[in-house]
């Protein structure tokens, strides 16, 4: 579960997704074929629909927004739900419809239903953190499909109907991704959705104009990227895999691509658009099923534990490959309205290995393109492919995506299923969680560590348990997870401040140990508010006291205001005190 993930280090969050995926692809003996590779790039499937689909992610909105800042909202949530992936049987079976235009759909009714801004707005931070279960069913047109029927259990022959089934569990998903999302919306001071991105997009501009950053094509992307996964759960897309991490991040790396499509072409856009076209691709389960179905992805050869080889119906039949190789024509859905034939049903660990195959597949076939000889570029009826050199991995990525849906036989091709994502759509925790939780989090870490024999790791959080434990000792209740967020806090200072005293001391073995201590348990705790959030809220408490300008006595008020809108381990203690004593001497 992905509760037991560690984040990526700092400022390498794009590169996390990488290799976290190539180590668990190889670590899988999963082959990718490099004349499969070959065969799919320059087949007539390819090169005939390549330009048509090649940046056709379904991200389109049509719709009349009164603002930018409002379509900003819509397009981030969009991409925040968009997980049900797993879904697209029982979904088609209940709304007519797959499962990302089933969520389209909801989102779309959202908007259209209450579009005023107001604090009342389902679209709005309190909207999404109050909104329940029966509300998301009647705004999905699901309210008469989430009821199983089950024998009664004292009356013979009476069948009587209860929640359940899984187009409930879609609807538990959405609700629980919403609240919980719009929880750490309203804690953190902002309206919405699109008004935390969009302070992400922010930063993420500055650091492409850094002078220090100059030549690393993804800084713009990784400050974004990380600013999303660290505060929001349902954007930490990751998993231990053979108690190694995986990372995807779908919808995070999503939600930048979407923006960049959809403000990019603006000569002046009124945003900042980052740079997408080097981001790895955005993996579900459409992605890596495809890929196999099209020779790329070879599970022959796979780990015979992880149960991969037999998932599929054998793929390297020559006439079914050729056929699928070969152009078709788009075929509108409309005219095929049977519904999809269900996949293999897959664990949480079999699901993030393929996944991840495909995220490294993916960056062969664009390297592999990169290097197509004059031969390979000149089609058999002189057709010119040179544009083959030039493909971007997000434009692969909505080529596969889409053409699963473009073709009558593609769509056919069974994809494989995860269900009960929202299980795993959680983070390493929140700081409103149950002390139990961020106790398991280091509990399991510490195992697995031990388990991979890892001893700096290990040690690290053994030491802080410690803690923690004698922390319990003194109190009648045990710690809250505020409390143990406070003790990492002042874990990671000790073991900085240590690392520089090492420093001075000519110890650079015992400083870089400080060092790695520091780095593993940062990685357990929520991001802290910056100065700019910090100064938001500060604001709006300053006015909702009445505290003028120079009255420094209102201080106590301002805190006391302060802290119950925002968790005080969320927060530099230091910093709201300086930007509260600024703001009521101005």
């Amino acid at each position: 579960m992905a509760s037991a993930v560690p984040l990526p280090p700092h400022g390498q969050y794009i590169q996390a997704v990488r290799e976290s995926c190539k180590a668990a692809r190889e670590k899988a003996n999963i082959t990718i074929s490099a004349d499969g590779i070959k065969r799919l790039l320059l087949s007539p499937s390819f090169t005939g629909t390549f330009s048509r689909l090649r940046a056709a992610h379904g991200m389109v909105l049509p719709l009349n927004f009164p603002s930018v800042a409002s379509e900003l909202n819509i397009l981030s949530l969009l991409s925040l739900l968009n997980f049900a992936s797993g879904y697209r049987v029982p979904l088609h079976e209940a709304t007519g419809r797959g499962a990302f235009d089933s969520i389209r759909a909801f989102v779309f009714t959202l908007f259209l239903s209450d579009s005023t801004g107001a604090e009342g707005d389902l679209l709005s931070a309190r909207g999404m953190k109050s909104i329940d279960e029966g509300k998301v069913a009647d705004l999905m047109g699901v309210a008469d499909k989430i009821h199983v029927d089950k024998p009664h259990e004292t009356i013979p022959g009476v069948v009587v109907g209860e929640l359940g089934g899984p187009v409930w569990e879609v609807v538990q998903m959405v609700t629980k991704v919403m609240n919980e999302t719009g929880d750490v919306l309203v804690k953190g001071g902002y309206p919405d959705l699109g008004s935390f991105v969009l302070e992400a997009l922010k930063e993420g501009e500055k650091a492409r104009k850094d002078k220090d950053n100059e030549g690393k094509v993804d800084a713009e992307c990784d400050v974004i990227l990380e600013r999303l996964v660290r505060a929001i759960p349902a954007f930490q897309d990751m998993a231990l895999v053979d108690r190694e991490p995986v990372y995807c991040f779908k919808k995070a790396l999503l939600t930048l691509h979407a923006i960049a499509l959809r403000f990019g072409s603006s000569p002046n856009p009124s945003i900042p658009v980052p740079r997408t076209a080097t981001l790895p691709i955005f993996s579900d389960n459409v992605i890596p099923s495809l890929l196999i179905h099209l020779g790329v992805i070879d599970l022959s050869s796979s780990t015979p534990s992880l149960g991969l080889a037999q998932l599929f119906p054998r793929t390297d039949v020559e006439h079914t490959l050729e056929a699928l190789l070969a152009f078709a024509p788009h075929t509108p859905k409309e005219h095929t309205k049977a519904v999809p034939k269900e996949g293999p049903v897959l664990s949480v660990e079999q699901a993030y290995t393929l996944r991840a195959a495909a995220i490294d597949a993916c960056e062969l076939i664009v390297s592999t393109a990169r290097h197509l000889d004059a031969n390979d570029l000149q089609g058999p009826n002189g057709e010119d492919f040179k544009w083959l050199k030039d493909i971007t991995l997000p434009e692969l990525d909505a080529w596969i995506w889409s053409v699963a849906k473009d073709r009558a036989d593609y769509r056919k091709l069974p994809r494989f299923v995860l269900r009960k994502t929202f299980r795993i759509l959680t983070g390493p925790y929140t700081t409103n969680d149950t002390f139990s939780d961020l106790r398991k989090v280091l509990t399991d870490s510490m195992k697995h560590a031990m388990k991979a024999k890892d001893k700096t790791k290990s040690t690290a959080i053994r030491s802080v348990l410690s803690e923690i434990y004698n922390a319990d000792k003194t109190q009648p209740s045990p710690v809250p997870s505020s409390g143990i967020v406070s003790i990492i806090r002042k874990a990671v200072s000790r073991r900085t401040e240590a690392a520089s005293e090492y420093e001075k001391a000519a110890r650079p073995d015992l400083a870089e140990q400080e060092r790695s201590e520091a780095d593993i348990l940062e990685t357990f705790l929520p991001p802290l508010l910056s100065a700019t959030e910090v100064e938001r809220v500060l604001r709006e408490v300053i006015a909702e006291v009445n505290a003028t300008p120079g009255d420094k006595r209102a201080l106590g008020q301002v805190f006391k205001a302060f802290y119950t809108k925002v968790d005080r381990s969320s927060v530099d203690p230091d910093l709201v005190k300086n930007s509260a004593n600024k703001l009521l001497s101005a």
